[in-house]
């Protein structure tokens, strides 16, 4: 379980914050609650928490002079800081100490969903950087990857890079280690393994984008059981990477900035190879599915007659009402008011 440390000198917003969050739900325990930032600081100092949710207003010491203590002593650990009212100076510097979240209290229905999706999000992310830590740093780790290796064990590999492969939130330094440490992990034993190591490794030093080094170790390792199982791994390693972003367009599409730029930096890998891996599971590039789903929703909108023609395009995520005629009659032949005529006459003759 993952240890949550709560600060607040609230002793209410402690009980609520306890009794409101399913924290077991999300993999995580209250390693403690204190009611100011030095207190906090003396129990971190015993016990490192996952996770620290803390208040900003605080006798002893406030949030922000904890924040920074404790980015002192640690610069990566989650902080989810709180207010009781809005102030740009507080955001400013909880910008500065990288904290992970700024919210505003009263806990609201919305505030609990809203804190319910970051543990979820944050419970994801430590289980991707314990797993690729755990490869880097961990010997038994590595000696059950080599047994494996040996055994031919392709159903294992198959969840393993399922797993490998599904690395958004792992910083490109990190994956870059963990991809020079499978290199070595795989050639060891093999004749001229240096110069085999140093030719991946080179390749590796080469790519730009994590998504490529992660294909690239996939493929070795595959082409490696293949020959000694002639049993090619049945996964796909890079439809794990496209379901992500075919799921995550699905929910954003009429989000007005939503293209292949943002979804690039959202999921860190280049524009073309996320066009390129797109293209290869559905015919068409990211770009070209986004409209099509703006376009499909926009046609549902229109049949709402109380939502003006303005509406209906800022609602499907179209910069404005004037490119969005415009990319309606090239798709459509007619104007939205037009195609809005029609639905009204064809309703009126039934």
């Amino acid at each position: 379980m993952l240890q949550v440390l709560l600060v607040d000198d609230d002793v209410n917003m402690l009980d609520l914050l306890r009794m409101l969050v399913p924290w077991e739900k999300y993999g995580y325990e209250i390693m403690g609650s204190v009611q100011n930032g030095k207190d906090a600081l003396s129990l971190i100092m015993k016990t490192m928490p996952d996770l620290i949710i803390t208040d900003v207003k605080m006798p002893v010491m406030d949030g922000l002079s904890f924040c920074s203590n404790v980015r002192q002593l640690r610069d990566d650990i989650p902080i989810i800081l709180l207010s009781a009212y809005e102030d740009m100076e507080t955001a400013r510097l909880a910008l500065k100490f990288n904290v992970t979240e700024y919210m505003l209290k009263p806990l609201t229905p919305q505030n609990i969903d809203l804190l319910c999706q970051i543990l979820q999000e944050l419970a994801h992310n430590y289980e991707q950087q314990t797993f690729f830590s755990s490869i880097c740093s961990i010997p038994n780790r590595q000696k059950e990857i080599t047994a494996r290796l040996k055994a031919s064990d392709s159903e294992w590999f198959q969840k393993f890079f399922a797993t490998f492969t599904n690395c958004t939130s792992i910083p490109f330094q990190a994956i870059q280690a963990t991809c020079f440490v499978m290199v070595r992990l795989l050639y060891t034993g093999f004749p001229n393994a240096s110069i085999l190591i140093a030719e991946q490794n080179d390749a590796i030093s080469q790519c730009t984008t994590k998504l490529e080094m992660v294909s690239l170790i996939a493929e070795l390792y595959n082409q490696v059981i293949n020959t000694y199982s002639k049993k090619p791994l049945s996964a796909d390693y890079q439809k794990n990477i496209f379901q992500q972003i075919y799921n995550y367009t699905n929910k954003n599409y009429m989000l007005p900035d939503c293209g292949v730029a943002m979804i690039s930096e959202r999921f860190h890998f280049s524009p073309d190879h996320i066009n390129r891996l797109f293209h290869r599971y559905t015919g068409e590039t990211l770009n070209a599915y986004i409209n099509k789903k703006k376009m499909e929703y926009a046609l549902e909108l229109l049949k709402n007659p109380k939502l003006s023609i303005n509406e209906v395009a800022s609602l499907s995520g179209f910069q404005n009402q004037n490119y969005f005629s415009r990319v309606f009659r090239k798709k459509m032949q007619i104007t939205p008011t037009e195609y809005r005529l029609q639905i009204l006459l064809n309703s009126t003759d039934e």
